[in-house]
């Protein structure tokens, strides 16, 4: 007996559509470490050449999936962020990395992930307790007023099926441009422009 295909679904996780209101997302930064981002309508990169600091802003961003049936398969995800506003024409590298530990929206910084939980490395910088520290993706961001996309079908699939090790990613300059000195402004989910805030879309299938 042939084993059905299975049919793939797909979702989009916007808050504000389709009654979705599941995305927590904020950006931190190293010239004001102390200042928490969670309600800012945009959420900032930024990458300046050395030697001063080179990751100067980063984005934390957490998709609830609970909109997804039980048992549900994972075949792709991927994260969706509008480009609004840059600080010149210089384009940067832009990956994403799974974070691994608690943080709180409305109290992250540069130092902490939560009031008086302290990054291990400031900008949830530490590769083994903070976030991966290989990329999940990597893609070039050189224009505006359009969509980007990053694959993070890997870790989705993790927290498809472990929701408590769901903290979401972080969205941090790379090296790689000989002018990378530049900041990128991304829409967030505090945006009254819901159409242009983050996205998460994932195709799904469910076994029979």
């Amino acid at each position: 007996r042939q084993t059905p295909t299975p049919i793939v679904t797909r979702v989009v996780l916007q808050d504000g559509a389709s009654g979705y209101n599941g995305t927590v997302d904020t950006f931190l930064d190293a010239w004001a470490p102390d200042v928490n981002y969670g309600g800012d309508r945009w959420l900032s990169v930024r990458y300046d050449r050395p030697p001063g600091p080179t990751s100067v802003k980063s984005i934390l961003i957490r998709f609830d999936l609970s909109p997804l049936p039980p048992g549900a398969q994972i075949s792709g995800a991927w994260l969706e962020l509008y480009a609004d506003k840059r600080s010149n024409n210089n384009e940067i590298r832009v990956a994403a990395y799974a974070v691994l530990r608690p943080w709180t929206e409305a109290e992250a910084t540069w130092e902490q992930a939560r009031a008086g939980q302290p990054w291990a490395q400031p900008g949830c910088g530490d590769p083994d307790v903070d976030c991966s520290g290989t990329p999940l993706d990597v893609v070039t961001v050189n224009a505006l007023d359009g969509w980007y996309r990053w694959d993070v079908s890997s870790i989705a699939r993790v927290w498809a099926a472990d929701p408590d090790a769901n903290w979401g990613v972080k969205l941090e300059g790379q090296a790689g441009f000989e002018n990378a000195n530049v900041q990128y402004d991304f829409i967030s989910s505090d945006s009254s422009i819901i159409s242009r805030r983050p996205r998460l879309v994932i195709d799904y299938w469910v076994a029979p």
